[in-house]
């Protein structure tokens, strides 16, 4: 599998992952020989990339998926999408929203994410560079419910903990337009404009009337850091609300991982590296520490772009040396904590 530029050089080329339409319906299924008309139609999705296959894919294509059904995950996420932009450009306007509209929105994504194990995989086919902070809040959603569903939260707070991350960029919504969707690095007068976001946030929670104080509390908080010099109220690690940390977490990590108009995304394994560094001084351990069990665990079986541009499939992971795992590449097994001249660039779930 390589990941190419979508054009009409991709003419008659084959496609290496499934590409799902806006209602979660499978468009087109892993396998299908590019035509210009699939071309024409993906470029006019926005699409920018696309994952092209071998003869040897197309035989491991997966009969469930390719039978057309709805993948549970993708229609709640874009649907979630749709609800949560209609709810920022109510607050917009002034008008008042009630809880309602947001627990529709989780009781919908909460069954897909219990009962989806690589949900990364779902979050990266559905990524778009437009609609940025509207895709990103629902991803912090699908990602924080994971975290606290192997960090066995309760099922009831594990909703709370979802509404919490749907809304946590809800202050966002204030602030004008022109520096949120800015290419340019911001000035310190638009970055300290943005850092008011949390608290714009939790005076739109406030007026929700939301009948759990977490929400608020995870929506206000969640860009506080463990040494206490994080915003807005710099708080020390042990005032921060368990929901905040997982939240700040999943935050950190979508947004490291998400392909934006000014820079490229961020390599799993190098994200991965980045956030336990931060989890000195940032991120809360026992959250990260969750997380990148949990990212390691769906690692095997995924394919793997090295650095000499060779894509094989993770056959292992090395506990003590994980960005180097063992990899197959035709009949040759390459364990990478021994051959130190080649390694990962970037894993292709």
């Amino acid at each position: 599998m390589e990941i190419m530029e979508l054009s009409e050089q991709l003419l008659n080329h084959q496609l290496g992952r499934n590409i799902y339409d806006d209602s979660g319906r499978l468009l087109l299924p892993k396998g299908t020989i590019l035509q210009i008309s699939h071309i024409n139609q993906l470029l006019n999705m926005g699409y920018g990339k696309l994952a092209i296959g071998t003869e040897t894919d197309a035989d491991n294509i997966n009969d469930n998926e390719s039978s057309g059904e709805i993948n549970p995950l993708t229609h709640a996420f874009t649907v979630a999408v749709d609800n949560l932009r209609d709810l920022m450009a109510k607050v917009s306007a002034g008008h008042l929203v009630g809880q309602g509209e947001v627990e529709e929105t989780i009781e919908l994504l909460f069954p897909g994410v219990m009962e989806t194990n690589n949900i990364l995989l779902n979050l990266q086919d559905l990524r778009r560079k437009d609609e940025y902070t509207l895709q990103h809040s629902v991803s912090v959603s699908v990602l924080s419910l994971k975290i606290g569903q192997l960090m066995r939260v309760p099922q009831h707070d594990l909703k709370m903990l979802g509404m919490a991350g749907i809304l946590h960029d809800i202050g966002k919504c204030k602030i004008s337009s022109a520096i949120l969707n800015k290419n340019d690095s911001l000035t310190e007068e638009e970055f300290q404009e943005i850092k008011k976001h949390p608290v714009y946030g939790y005076e739109i929670v406030k007026n929700m009337k939301l009948n759990d104080p977490r929400i608020m509390l995870a929506v206000l908080q969640h860009h506080e850091h463990q040494d206490g010099r994080g915003y807005p109220l710099k708080l020390a690690a042990s005032k921060i609300h368990l929901f905040s940390k997982i939240i700040a977490v999943a935050d950190v990590f979508d947004a490291m991982t998400s392909e934006r108009p000014y820079r490229g995304k961020m390599a799993l394994f190098k994200a991965m590296n980045e956030i336990l560094t931060s989890s000195v001084s940032h991120l809360n351990p026992q959250v990260v520490s969750k997380l990148r069990t949990y990212v390691l665990s769906i690692c095997p079986g995924a394919s793997a772009l090295l650095n000499n541009g060779n894509i094989g499939k993770i056959i292992m992971m090395n506990t003590d040396e994980p960005s180097r795992p063992l990899i197959q590449i035709g009949d040759q097994f390459i364990n990478l904590r021994e051959q130190r001249d080649l390694w990962v660039k970037d894993i292709i779930m």
